[in-house]
Parts: structure tokens; sequence; C-alpha cells
């Protein structure tokens, strides 16, 4: 995660207190936090992703794109949404859904093609 926080402020093409500015911490902080002195927390971690649009996944591990889609975007700004609405249904259909195994999610997925196609 450390050596991600580097490569995440020179892809950017930021200095120690640049990026640190963005976050509103000092370039020291950023200078532990990349060595490894200190240990970013779980906010931190969630603010850096959102402030610089990173792929938490990416962050954590190093496994995956850098930077989240458009479409990473558009579904989390469209999660959002339906869980601040007092739409019930939409809730459960979407917390259902995240349940299901892979071959349940395709039978639901010809179901939706079907019903999309109409």
């Amino acid at each position: 995660m450390n050596k991600n926080l580097k490569l995440l402020r020179d892809d950017l093409g930021l200095s120690q207190k640049e990026f640190g500015n963005k976050l509103n911490v000092t370039d020291t902080t950023i200078s532990k936090w990349e060595s490894g002195v200190r240990n970013l927390t779980d906010r931190t971690v969630t603010q850096i992703c959102d402030t610089f649009n990173v792929n938490y996944e990416w962050f954590m591990t190093g496994e995956g794109n850098m930077y989240r889609t458009i479409d990473d975007l558009n579904i989390a700004n469209m999660m959002g949404k339906v869980f601040a609405d007092d739409d019930d249904f939409l809730k459960k259909v979407f917390l259902t859904f995240s349940s299901l195994n892979n071959e349940e999610r395709a039978v639901i997925q010809k179901v939706i093609n079907a019903l999309s196609d109409k």
C-alpha cells in the first residue's frame, strides 16, 4: 500500500507537498506514509481513493487498474442514489442480486435481457 501511494503520487506528477495539500495533511505525513513509518487508516485510504479517483482494490493490493473507470463511477453514483432513496424494492433487488452465485446471476441476466429486448 505504501508503494502504491508513491506510485499514485508520481503518476499524478505531484510533490509530497502538493499531494498533501489536496488531503489537508503535511508533506511530512505523506513522507511517513510512503516510507511505512506511519500506517494509513481506512478512512485515509477512502479519502485518497475519492480525492484522486483511485481504484480501491489497486490501492490496497496493486491489482487491477490504478484509476476507477467511468462505468465504476456511474454505478457507484447510481447505487448511492438508490440507497439514499426510500424505495425498499430497489434496495432489495440490489442486495439480493449481490448475494447470488454466478449460476443464479446468469439466470437473472437472461430474464433482464429478455425484458429489455421488449
